[in-house]
């Protein structure tokens, strides 16, 4: 699954207009995580249906990155190493699958 991100040090998004606006009983933030990486993942609530999206921060608080992913794929275990990730998903009948996706540079 392909996903966009920027991993370089000059963070911007490559998803801008991609992004729907998020309802707005919704908490701004939707969740946090840490990457295998030690690398703060900060999950921003979206509308239904929209990719997912967050921004990744380094060790030192440094935003490295604005980056999707499909809406049907969760992160829950923050299982991030690099630009790779693993996630999981539910398809039409209910079965759980794991995920692999790589994240563009």
């Amino acid at each position: 699954m392909p996903c966009r991100s920027n991993f370089s040090r000059e963070s911007k998004s490559l998803c801008t207009d991609e992004r729907k606006t998020p309802d707005s009983n919704k908490p701004p933030i939707n969740a946090l995580g840490f990457d295998l990486d030690g690398r703060l993942w900060v999950q921003r609530s979206v509308a239904d249906g929209a990719p997912r999206s967050a921004d990744v921060y380094s060790r030192d608080g440094h935003l490295v990155a604005s980056v999707m992913w499909p809406a049907d794929v969760r992160l829950d275990l923050w299982t991030v190493r690099g630009r790779t990730a693993v996630g999981t998903a539910t398809d039409s009948l209910g079965t759980l699958r794991i995920v692999r996706m790589q994240f563009r540079q």
